[in-house]
């Protein structure tokens, strides 16, 4: 499972949320949530739970890049089982090259379409 946490100023709601991800037919299931931050700043978004997807690719194609423009998100805060979380722009092999040794030769034909510096995250939380 994926989670993803998005905050956006456009306006909307978990109806269209997932009837924007079942046009992709990405199974999901989305539930409205409140973040405070260190600063004690407040933020209203989303969270995302992603059922039965590839990691990587699919993601990109299918939630991100239907997400992003629709909502102007300028970052997203992912976490993927116990393998990654973190900024959705750094997740290695996704949006970043992973620059971990041991995994290297596995990932080399991932990581050829792959920045070496992603674009820094704007996300305000997390």
């Amino acid at each position: 499972m994926i989670e993803l946490y998005i905050s956006s100023e456009v306006q909307t709601s978990p109806q269209e949320i997932a009837i924007k991800l079942a046009e992709q037919d990405v199974e999901c299931q989305i539930t409205p949530n409140y973040s405070a931050n260190k600063g004690g700043q407040l933020e209203e978004g989303y969270q995302i739970k992603i059922f039965q997807m590839d990691e990587g690719k699919e993601f990109k194609e299918k939630v991100w890049n239907t997400l992003q423009p629709w909502l102007k998100l300028t970052c997203a805060f992912v976490k993927v089982e116990n393998k990654y979380m973190g900024c959705v722009l750094n997740w290695p092999t996704v949006f970043a090259k992973s620059n971990c040794p041991i995994r290297q030769s596995d990932l080399q034909d991932s990581n050829k379409d792959l920045p070496d510096n992603p674009p820094e995250c704007q996300h305000k939380h997390f």
